[in-house]
């Protein structure tokens, strides 16, 4: 799932904590205006003043040097008279503010949300250290069972017969597939946890992991469940028409989600390495 130019979707009540926190102004109304990838708010205040909050949209905010540019150029024709709008500097004296929003707030509410703060935690401290020692090349990206095919063998069991989507191609991590990859079939197996075995025996078959890689399967397996019901949640709040589709992981997975983390690093990978290892002596 892409995620490029998102529009930020802010809340009222959200804007008006940023408008109070960056500006020191109190709103007395706030109304949404029309935008195509960014978002804008009208915003009264209880002085009487008037504005306009403007939020750019996530893909934008990756450069704000061009954001600052575009600033600057439109104080300069306010300061020379031309009717253009004035940017409002923030307490600290900056015209613009680059805040670190991310996609969290659809979760408000929800008890997922703390497993999901911590999990980042976790990735920030066990995962972000190691990977420097993870190896790198052209991946699939999202490997699921909706973008596989089979085909009934005679005896019962199935061969894949296709592999479809290469949407999500990019340069990324081969551990970062395996996971996505344990993730998704975790989905559609009567025993979830156990699955990993398997699936684990064929890609060592072809690409051992490295330590580093081994002690960060667990967790990147959960920061892929975190991450497609975040990103879920907050696509369907942009298309609401396609909640169905959109949810699909959600639905199956928020169960497996906490039997994941309630067993915990070292339970599960015992089933996982443990698993792998009898798979590949049987065969």
């Amino acid at each position: 799932m892409s995620t490029k130019r998102i529009n930020p979707n802010f809340s009222k009540s959200q804007a008006a904590e940023i408008t109070k926190r960056l500006f020191d102004l109190t709103p007395s109304e706030m109304d949404p205006l029309p935008s195509y990838w960014d978002q804008n708010f009208y915003l009264a205040t209880v002085d009487g003043g008037k504005y306009v909050l403007k939020i750019f949209n996530f893909k934008d905010s990756e450069n704000p040097t061009l954001i600052g540019v575009q600033v600057q150029c439109m104080s300069f024709l306010y300061q020379n008279g031309l009717p253009v709008p004035a940017a409002v500097p923030t307490t600290s004296g900056q015209l613009m503010s680059l805040e670190e929003a991310g996609y969290l707030h659809v979760l408000d509410g929800d008890p997922l949300k703390e497993v999901v703060e911590a999990l980042i935690n976790q990735y920030k401290t066990s995962v972000i250290p190691k990977r420097s020692s993870f190896r790198s090349s052209l991946i699939h990206g999202d490997f699921n069972d909706l973008n596989l095919l089979v085909q009934p063998k005679e005896n019962g069991a199935h061969r894949l017969s296709g592999i479809v989507d290469f949407s999500d191609m990019h340069i990324g991590y081969y551990i970062y597939e395996l996971a996505i990859t344990i993730m998704y079939m975790m989905m559609e197996h009567p025993n979830p946890i156990e699955v990993g075995g398997p699936v684990l025996a064929g890609w060592e078959s072809v690409l051992p992991l490295n330590e580093a890689e081994k002690d960060c399967l667990y967790t990147l397996v959960i920061s892929r469940f975190c991450q497609s019901f975040v990103l879920a949640r907050y696509s369907v709040l942009l298309h609401p028409e396609n909640a169905e589709y959109l949810m699909i992981t959600s639905k199956k997975g928020i169960s497996l989600l906490h039997q994941l983390w309630a067993r915990g690093k070292e339970e599960v990978e015992k089933v996982w390495f443990e698993g792998a290892a009898q798979y590949s002596d049987e065969k």
